[in-house]
């Protein structure tokens, strides 16, 4: 498995939808900010065939400081959480 890059994302979806690389950037850029917009301002943002995006709250807890064992008090905090819908479907011939 390798990792692939934003660049490397928009180089294909350009050559695949024949706008230049720099139109790609900018609506590719637009959509992550707008994403993270919607999602910081407690929507749900459903992208169907890709995912869903949103914010969830991660209770407190209790964990352990590696070097000494100790345990700290880990504080509630927000999270991105973003769940595979449609996607995934395509993968299971993979498997």
């Amino acid at each position: 498995m390798s990792i692939t890059t934003s660049g490397a994302l928009v180089k294909e979806i350009s050559n695949k939808v024949n706008l230049k690389q720099n139109e790609v950037k900018s609506v590719f850029n637009a959509y992550a900010e707008i994403i993270a917009e919607m999602s910081a301002n407690g929507d749900k943002v459903l992208c169907p065939g890709v995912g869903n995006f949103s914010i969830i709250t991660k209770a407190k807890r209790v964990g352990r400081n590696p070097l000494n064992g100790e345990s700290v008090d880990i504080p509630e905090r927000l999270a991105y959480k973003f769940k595979f819908t449609g996607i995934k479907n395509k993968f299971k011939d993979m498997e």
